[in-house]
């Protein structure tokens, strides 16, 4: 069962909530640490497979090795701005960087925390507009941020994760600022098989971590 289909219920327990946030960053830093781009972060690319295996990463069709010209590609509420503007026509190349995975990482997070799941800032967009709106220059997820189940201190946190240049972006270890600490264990999420996978998946011509 994908994470968007658990979503209630992990909206009404914050410790799944936090545990399957934990499970997720940490699967996203071992594809950084690889060198590679997951590409495609969203609730629905997010499986549980119950309690003792927890959550794990699917899809990795957008999968790419960091400094490499990314395709053209995104689901469009978690898309980042410079995607947005690299479909578009706004610019003519974009180099895969972990800033990518950020964006949709944070954008995650705020499905996570904002109830019921809906981002404030596309209730009045229609679908086909979604990327318009995210590629114009004052774009922000301010609102969403302010609804969010957080405490002052992390909303601050998230919001240094989405600036609109990726250069400004926070990074993976911000995102992790987000997590309390926990004195108890949670499920690991299966990074040793990760690691181990690594060699034996292809996207794209490359070799990527799956």
């Amino acid at each position: 069962m994908c994470c968007n289909e658990r979503l209630e219920r992990l909206q009404h327990n914050d410790f799944q909530r936090f545990s399957c946030l934990k499970e997720i960053l940490d699967a996203i830093g071992v594809f950084h640490d690889l060198g590679y781009l997951h590409g495609d972060m969203k609730l629905e690319n997010v499986v549980y497979f119950g309690n003792e295996v927890g959550y794990k990463l699917i899809d990795f069709d957008n999968t790419a090795k960091l400094g490499t010209l990314m395709t053209k590609h995104c689901t469009a509420q978690y898309c980042p701005p410079e995607m947005a503007k690299y479909i578009l026509g706004h610019s003519t190349e974009l180099r895969v960087s972990t800033a990518f995975d950020v964006w949709c990482a944070a954008v995650l997070v705020l499905h996570l925390f904002v109830k019921p799941g809906d981002m404030k800032e596309f209730i009045n967009i229609a679908d086909n507009d979604i990327l318009k709106t995210i590629a114009l220059s004052d774009f922000s997820f301010q609102a969403s941020i302010d609804a969010a189940d957080l405490s002052d201190r992390k909303k601050k946190i998230l919001a240094n994760c989405l600036p609109i240049d990726p250069a400004e972006r926070g990074t993976l270890k911000d995102l992790e600022c987000l997590l309390p600490t926990l004195t108890t264990t949670m499920k690991g999420s299966g990074l040793t098989k990760l690691y181990e996978a690594l060699p034996n998946v292809v996207v794209n011509s490359d070799v990527v971590a799956a």
